[in-house]
């Protein structure tokens, strides 16, 4: 049997959320825990496994712990992709596409607003790319600026503004602070 992995790229960097680096890479070796378990006796072949800022030495330990057949190889497949972030995983058994249905799955999304915050993935993580003044959980990532008034004056201000981002711009100005868009 011959089991073909796809761009599970190992070593990837994901712009913004290099915080959750470690949940992304265990994500990604479970994967290939549960492709060893269930594809015992087959002989599997890896494209792209190494990722951006993978080394093969790295890459080749993890495997050979896993697997007893296998073969990295640089041919680059575009007709399938096996990673479990931001994808539903797919393989590929002796020519037939099979999706991997019971993984772990892990959505990254980039958001403007916190009412955004959809996921169809098993974990999302997201990154928020504007000012809130409501608290958020560990799986928000985001840039967090206190909107609150030193001054009566602010307060006074401030409080005319419907939005956060209004809010944050006029404290800046008013205190002549450096503006971070």
């Amino acid at each position: 049997m011959l089991v073909e992995v796809n761009n599970l790229a190992l070593y990837d960097v994901y712009s913004g959320f290099s915080k959750y680096s470690e949940q992304i890479f265990q994500c990604k070796v479970n994967l290939l825990i549960k492709l060893s378990k269930t594809y015992q006796d087959a002989h599997f072949v890896f494209y792209n496994v190494t990722g951006q800022y993978g080394l093969f030495e790295d890459v080749y330990r993890i495997l050979e712990d896993l697997f007893d057949s296998f073969e990295i190889s640089n041919d680059s497949v575009d007709k399938f992709n096996s990673s479990p972030i931001n994808n539903f995983p797919k393989i590929r058994v002796d020519g037939n596409l099979v999706e991997i249905n019971d993984c772990e799955t892990i959505g990254l999304k980039k958001i403007l607003k916190v009412e955004n915050l959809k996921c169809e993935y098993s974990t999302c993580y997201y990154y928020l790319e504007n000012p809130s003044e409501k608290d958020l959980d560990e799986k928000i990532f985001g840039i967090k600026v206190e909107i609150l008034p030193k001054k009566f004056i602010e307060s006074d201000l401030l409080n005319s503004l419907d939005s956060t981002g209004k809010r944050y711009l006029v404290l800046k100005l008013l205190r002549g602070e450096e503006i971070c868009l």
